[in-house]
């Protein structure tokens, strides 16, 4: 557990600190933050509150992130779910709140066992602040050099950053169902182990 904490810290540090990096480069120049793909910029925040965000995110996320290892390491406490599940948020909703019945409560409530959620949350945080670390990395320096085929693009599609913006938020949305996916697979298989248990049992009773 502690080797993929470390792991995941260093990467999101690296991630962090190559988007800062390239961001710092034009910056500061003449109207450089309209190029800026942090959403607090557009929201008129300076450069040391930029820094200090970055500080708070980093810190919450991996929180979040050791509270998933943590649940890892409880995997025999997970709920024993039973039978088979349409889709991956009947799964979630049975996980979540005791029903499958209660899909709709996924927009709008957090789960009923908090740990399990803020571990959910702390993976999908992680992978998409680096996922999105890398292409704003990439934005920043293509537009710092001025790069052809990328000064061609910008010019062509209007609100780039817009998009950027969807794949961030798409990313986030398959992360999520991807854990979601990984737990039913624990769940499916803590359920086989527990009837082989039984069975087992009744064998040599």
């Amino acid at each position: 557990m502690i080797f993929r904490f470390i792991a995941a810290s260093l990467l999101l540090l690296f991630m962090r600190g190559c988007d800062i990096y390239s961001t710092s480069l034009w910056f500061f120049q003449t109207e450089g933050y309209k190029d800026e793909t942090n959403p607090l910029v557009g929201l008129g925040m300076d450069w040391n509150v930029l820094l200090v965000a970055n500080v708070i995110v980093v810190i919450g996320v991996l929180a979040l992130y050791y509270v998933h290892l943590i649940n890892r390491q409880k995997v025999p406490a997970l709920p024993r779910l039973q039978g088979e599940y349409r889709s991956t948020w009947d799964f979630a909703a049975d996980l979540y709140y005791g029903s499958r019945k209660h899909k709709y409560k996924l927009l709008y409530r957090l789960s009923d066992d908090k740990r399990i959620a803020l571990g959910h949350y702390g993976v999908v945080l992680l992978s998409t602040i680096v996922f999105a670390s890398g292409v704003a990395t990439a934005h920043n320096l293509l537009s710092y050099h001025r790069v052809g085929f990328y000064v061609d693009l910008k010019g062509s599609i209007n609100n780039l950053l817009y998009l950027y913006y969807l794949a961030f938020a798409l990313f986030a949305f398959f992360s999520y169902r991807s854990i979601l996916r990984e737990d039913y697979g624990l769940v499916k298989l803590l359920n086989s182990a527990d009837a082989w248990s039984a069975g087992a049992k009744t064998t040599k009773g």
